[in-house]
């Protein structure tokens, strides 16, 4: 970034208002964090899923459903309504992953929850 840029940047972050809104996201993230943990625990879902320490999306390992992220992250949209990031867009390694942003609404983050839970345990079997 310009130098410029930068600074007013720095003076944004500066501002009183500006510290209370990062507070708020922040303690908005960690509990959406710790719906992830909750929702997912003791699950396949919980098995398969990165729990991020200063992100606001998580990783789903989905190298067991025998598709692609693509074709996954299709099915989901398709089945179950869900959006989710095929992780073969942030490079070809990542192609058993889906993204789950959680930069969303608590009610939407359960839906995408439940979603994803239901659709990995039919695959799962269980």
């Amino acid at each position: 970034l310009a130098p410029f840029t930068q600074l007013a940047a720095l003076a944004a972050l500066q501002r009183p208002e500006v510290q209370r809104y990062k507070d708020q996201m922040l303690l908005a993230y960690s509990a959406r964090r710790e719906i992830l943990a909750a929702v997912s625990q003791n699950t396949w879902l919980g098995r398969n899923l990165t729990l991020p320490q200063g992100a606001f999306y998580s990783l789903v390992n989905i190298s067991d459903w025998k598709m692609n992220s693509l074709e996954a992250a299709q099915e989901l949209v398709s089945r179950q309504g869900i959006s989710l990031t095929p992780g073969r867009a942030f490079g070809e390694n990542m192609d058993q992953y889906l993204r789950l942003c959680f930069a969303i609404e608590d009610s939407q983050l359960l839906k995408a929850l439940d979603g994803l839970q239901f659709f990995g345990s039919e695959l799962h079997g269980n």
